[in-house]
Order: C-alpha cells, then sequence, then structure tokens
C-alpha cells in the first residue's frame, strides 16, 4: 500500500510540476506580448471605455467624449484599430484628453443612461445608441464627439489617418471649435 502511495504522489507531483511550468511559460508569453505591444507604442495604447463608463467619469473628469462605432465586419474598421487608433500619438493625446468609447453599432446588449434605455433594433441590426448617435446614418467606422456635456459635436463618417485624427482631435481636445470654425481652424493649420 505505501509503495502505491509513494508511486501515486510522484504521478501527482508531476502532475503539479508540468502545471507550474504550462504556467510559467504563459507569463513568460504574455510579458513578450506586451512587451511587443509597448515597443509599437511606447506610451501604451487608447484607454478605451464603455460608453457609460464614460459618462460616469464626465463629473469628476469633464473632457469631451470621443465614440469609435464600429462593427464587427466592418473591414476599414480593423484597418483604423490597426493604423489609427494604435498610433502613439492618437492614443496619447486620446488618453489625455478625450473619454475615449468603442461602441459595437451591433451591439445587442442594453445601454441604460439615466432614464434612458437603448436596446437593439433589429430591423435596422443596430443599437439604439448607434442609430442616435449616427443620427440614422449608420456607416463605419464613424468617429462621433461629444462635449463635457454630452452635446454633439460632430460625426465624422469613414477611415481616417492618423495625422488628420489628430488634426481633428486637437480641435475639439484643445477647445479650439469654441473659437473658429473648421475651416478657419484648418486654413490656420496649413500656414
Amino acid at each position: 500500500m505505501q509503495l502505491t502511495t509513494l508511486i501515486s504522489n510522484i504521478k501527482s507531483n508531476k502532475s503539479i510540476a508540468l502545471l507550474a511550468l504550462f504556467f510559467l511559460v504563459s507569463l513568460s508569453a504574455t510579458a513578450q506580448l506586451e512587451k511587443d505591444q509597448n515597443s509599437k507604442n511606447p506610451n501604451g495604447s487608447t484607454k478605451w471605455l464603455s460608453f457609460v463608463e464614460a459618462v460616469q467619469k464626465l463629473p469628476d473628469s469633464p473632457r469631451p467624449i470621443m465614440i469609435d462605432v464600429y462593427t464587427d465586419w466592418c473591414g476599414w474598421c480593423k484597418v483604423m484599430d490597426k493604423k489609427t487608433f494604435s498610433d502613439p500619438e492618437v492614443s496619447n493625446y486620446l488618453n489625455a484628453n478625450f473619454h475615449s468609447v468603442k461602441f459595437n453599432a451591433e451591439s445587442r446588449d442594453t445601454v441604460f443612461l439615466g432614464d434612458k434605455t437603448f436596446v437593439y433594433k433589429p430591423e435596422y441590426k443596430s443599437n439604439e445608441l448607434a442609430i442616435s448617435l449616427l443620427g440614422g446614418k449608420m456607416s463605419y467606422p464613424s468617429v462621433v464627439f461629444l462635449d463635457s456635456k454630452l452635446q454633439m459635436l460632430t460625426v465624422v463618417p469613414g477611415f481616417i489617418e492618423a495625422p488628420q485624427m489628430m488634426e481633428i482631435l486637437k480641435y475639439f481636445g484643445d477647445g479650439i471649435y469654441l473659437r473658429l470654425k473648421w475651416d478657419e481652424y484648418q486654413q490656420s493649420i496649413r500656414k
């Protein structure tokens, strides 16, 4: 009996050793992945929030809200994630000056915001929040800008390269929109 118990303990310890080895390899791989991602964007990446989380942050941190409205099937949405929102200058500026929201227009989740409830509308294949934000013009990707009081500033439909995104972000993030029209701002930065 004692020999059987000893063999069983050895087998059990082997399993524990294999599990520990697997765990260490997993940790190492995760650390390497984070290192690789941080080397591409040394200051981190865009800190995405849900729409509700962004609204909840407004009393303590009044900033404009930038909402990336996307769908899972949208190819240009994926390109924008990879090229624009992962750009270090864009992500750093977003993190410092905006509450950034990523919202799947086809989300079936119910969104509760104050006394309003936004649900999935099968006839539109979209969530009511996306329909409302985009004014019914369902184009992806679309970037929506709201001020810190949740007032609509603008919707920018379509793919946006990082340099053009920076111009738009600075226009709203620096409050330039309060004193200059978009065309005037464009002229001032082109000089």
